[in-house]
């Protein structure tokens, strides 16, 4: 290290006599020139310093004026556009206001004739966002700068309040019925005309001919799109008379047959954009249904016969069909507002970049002689920084990790290496630890990357400040850290360390105005009792560090004996998988579920037993962790819901016919098979019904993917299978998936019934449990019932079905038929005592 600083030191000396001798030699150039002009006659400087004029300042000058004026041209430009842009914004909120007084328009004429509930709730709702676009168009009326139409916007302005209080008095006057349907149609349209005149003041307001033909076609378009609201609301207010009205009837005729003379002129006068909007309007299924409709009402209307009458279509399709065709214009109105808006946009980005353009050109001319000589100086010493950065990195890139400035895992395992041989050599101990983060995927995942690398760089620094200099830390993987502890006396000395370090995790880390907490296992091994190099070292440590993860969520482990016995056991456990469903050593154990009130036996629970060859019958909390891991559970799963439908079917030949199945669905099968075509094929191979399959999931299963749960959950459903819900409590407990999910069944997990009756506590959880079960109308089934009192008091809770010791262990096939044959020669009243 002493050696670096002292080179770093020379070359920084080296760079600054450099630029002391550059420095120098530019100051000698001044001087020069300067005595060479004294030493010039008058005359002659005189006539340099004219050419100087002449070839530099002149064009010079004129380039800064002709500049000037260009980025004053385009500035105003700019100016403009920014000015259009915000008038654009006002018309579109106009629009936007128009459109929602003509669905109240349509919705009040039905509301005048019939006061239609359907149309009474709908009148409410167009009503509120009527209201709210007119607090929008007043809103942008407010903030449009006054220049170059103060008057037209100050009437324009007086003119929305006007409407505003006329709209008011108008919906007064409609709720208590006291106008007819055409003047109540004829008052907002009155209401709409005066909102079209104040827009008309924004085609005023723009210089730019491609945005008032925009703004013309717009204009035009919304008048177009009015007519078609009238045939609505005439139509709606003629269907819900039932006795059509001659006036309302002529009104409808007259502007429906107006649309298409009117869409034919002014798509003559207008741009390419108007027809495109109508055609997208034309072209489209609804106009289609439309026509059919109207055809059909004016048949009927002009057949003037009750027959006729009663084939017209009720006043809430017709405005159904109408309100699509309407939002179907809308949408096409949209287009024309998009265009207005790329209009205006494209002018003014245009006209931005020209003055930027511009006045990039001027700088650069203002500045291109003085900054030629300082650019040549800085570049020189930019390459000597670049080389000297480069230099640096790659040298930290080779040993560091760069997000932290730890020691990355290569070097961590050179500096190791030398630590314990030094160890070995002068007979001292050494310890290593290693530390994983959990949930540090989660992090990433629901916080981002950024939060991710401040909790990785937070807990370097905090691990650097508690493991001390001596300490050799680095990050070895993504989320774990690997700590050397060279002077380590004992075990109970790396003990006391190990607790400090992980005492770093204790406060929560405050990051980016958010604070997490953070939650970490680790694993410690000493040298030489646990390693006699470094990859014993590590070996012993990691499995350490896994038994701590799987103990507890923040713990910490130093090395056994007996971790190795227990990986040897999992590995075995792993390689015996592979086979055993080819050898047939699984084999189905079914636990009875009985009724409580009377005892009867209505269902059994299929658990998987594994009789392995060597190491006798594997208890399931073994060897399904590691199945799910390594995904054979997949196949397992399969196997079990086959072989129990089998048995299922069998138990009703022998005379068990309303006797259901439960099969526990694990997680990795539910979500990563296709557990549909699995049931569906189950169910054929072996002829049982539906309904007497019962499938269990976890509520940590089913809340992985709340979307692909219930879509799997729905299909399962309609196959006709119940679904069941196990260990509820234990996990969410969520209202909402209940309510999401068609389970029919919960089952109440035995951590709440082992307390039963004299835990007050367990008494109230399971109480609460069964009212919101029966509330959701969903069954409860009890699981762990060990003894009477606890079958009792769940029966009188409510309870209907329970398993547990208390009735039977679970059972071999053979043992299963023999209880049932047990409990079906019972009589009923013999399950009522406990």
């Amino acid at each position: 290290m002493d050696s670096a600083s002292g080179t770093l030191r020379m070359a920084v000396a080296a760079v600054q006599a450099r630029q002391a001798r550059v420095q120098r030699g530019l100051k000698q150039h001044f001087e020069n020139a300067r005595d060479w002009l004294r030493e010039q006659p008058a005359p002659a400087f005189r006539h340099l310093l004219f050419w100087i004029i002449v070839a530099v300042a002149i064009p010079t000058t004129a380039w800064f004026l002709t500049a000037a004026w260009i980025a004053h041209d385009r500035y105003q430009t700019v100016r403009s556009m920014n000015y259009t842009g915000q008038l654009a914004d006002f018309a579109l909120a106009g629009n936007r206001l128009i459109h929602a007084l003509q669905l109240e328009r349509s919705l009040s004429a039905a509301h005048l004739v019939e006061g239609d509930p359907f149309f009474s709730v709908r009148l409410a709702e167009a009503r509120q966002e009527t209201s709210r676009h007119m607090r929008q168009v007043q809103h942008q009326m407010l903030n449009l700068p006054a220049a170059p139409l103060t008057r037209q916007l100050d009437n324009c302005m007086q003119e929305v309040r006007g409407v505003e209080e006329r709209l008011q008095s108008l919906r007064h006057n409609i709720n208590l019925g006291h106008l007819t349907v055409m003047e109540g149609v004829d008052g907002l349209s009155i209401v709409i005309e005066d909102i079209h005149a104040c827009l008309s003041v924004v085609e005023q307001a723009s210089n730019e001919s491609a945005i008032t033909q925009r703004l013309r076609t717009l204009r035009a378009f919304a008048a177009y799109k009015d007519f078609a609201d009238l045939e609505r609301s005439y139509g709606t207010a003629l269907l819900a008379a039932g006795i059509p009205d001659p006036g309302v009837y002529r009104q409808f005729l007259h502007h429906a047959e107006l649309q298409a003379p009117y869409a034919r002129r002014i798509l003559t006068e207008q741009d390419s954009g108007l027809e495109k909007a109508l055609g997208y309007v034309h072209d489209s299924e609804v106009e289609q249904r439309l026509h059919d409709l109207r055809t059909v009402m004016t048949q009927a209307i002009d057949g003037r016969s009750d027959a006729n009458r009663n084939a017209l279509p009720v006043p809430e399709v017709w405005f159904a069909v109408a309100s699509d065709r309407l939002e179907a214009l809308h949408q096409a109105e949209r287009m024309l507002m998009d265009k207005l808006s790329s209009t205006v946009a494209g002018i003014d980005a245009s006209a931005r970049q020209d003055l930027q353009r511009v006045l990039a050109a001027f700088g650069v001319t203002a500045l291109a002689v003085p900054l030629l000589s300082l650019g040549i100086a800085a570049g020189v010493g930019r390459r000597i920084r670049l080389e000297r950065r480069q230099n640096r990195n790659i040298r930290f890139l080779a040993t560091r990790d760069f997000l932290t400035g730890l020691y990355n895992r290569r070097r961590f395992d050179e500096v190791a290496r030398r630590v314990i041989a030094k160890a070995r050599r002068y007979d001292r101990k050494a310890a290593l630890l290693i530390i994983d983060l959990h949930r540090f995927t989660d992090i990433n995942h629901i916080w981002g990357e950024a939060v991710g690398d401040a909790v990785l760089r937070e807990t370097a620094s905090r691990l650097k400040v508690v493991a001390g200099r001596h300490a050799l830390i680095a990050r070895t993987y993504g989320d774990e850290f690997s700590i050397l502890l060279p002077d380590c006396n004992d075990h109970v000395e790396a003990e006391v360390q190990a607790r400090q370090i992980m005492a770093v995790f204790s406060a929560p880390f405050d990051l980016e105005h958010r604070s997490i907490n953070i939650q970490a296992s680790g694993g410690g091994a000493v040298f030489p009792d646990d390693g006699s190099d470094q990859e014993e070292m590590m070996v012993a440590a990691r499995l350490a560090r896994d038994v701590a993860k799987e103990s507890s969520s923040d713990s910490f482990h130093f090395f056994s004996a007996g971790m190795y016995e227990r990986f040897e056991y999992q590995v075995v456990i792993e390689e015996g998988l592979k086979q055993a469903l080819s050898n047939k050593e699984f084999e189905v154990y079914y636990q009875p579920r009985l009724r409580l009130p009377d005892q009867k036996l209505v269902a059994v629970e299929a658990l998987v037993r594994w009789n392995h060859p060597a190491l006798g019958q594997v208890n399931p909390e073994d060897f399904v962790p590691v199945a799910e891991a390594n995904g054979s559970i997949v196949r397992i799963g399969r196997w079990v819901l086959e072989e129990a439908c089998r048995r299922a079917v069998d138990w009703q030949r022998d005379g068990l016919p309303d006797l259901r199945v439960s099969v526990n669905l694990s997680a990795v099968q539910f979500h990563q098979s296709d557990i549909i075509a699995d049931v569906t094929r189950a169910l054929e191979k072996s002829g049982l019904p539906a309904d007497r399959l019962e499938l269990e999931l976890t509520e940590t299963a089913v809340m992985a993917d709340i979307d692909q749960s219930a879509e799997i959950l729905l299909k399962l459903r309609e196959l006709g299978v119940m679904l069941s819900i196990d260990d509820f409590g234990t996990g969410y407990s969520s209202l909402s998936y209940l309510q999401r999910f068609p389970v029919q069944q919960l089952k109440l997990d035995k951590s709440f019934v082992h307390g039963l009756p004299q835990d007050a506590d367990a008494v109230a959880i399971a109480r609460t449990i069964i009212n919101l079960s029966q509330g959701l109308n969903r069954e409860v089934v009890a699981e762990g019932v060990e003894n009477a009192e606890q079958a009792q008091f769940l029966s009188e809770a409510g309870c209907k079905e329970g398993q547990g010791y208390y009735f039977s262990k679970p059972l071999t096939a053979r043992e299963l038929s023999a209880f049932a044959s047990e409990k079906s020669n019972l009589p009923a009243e013999s399950g009522s005592g406990y």
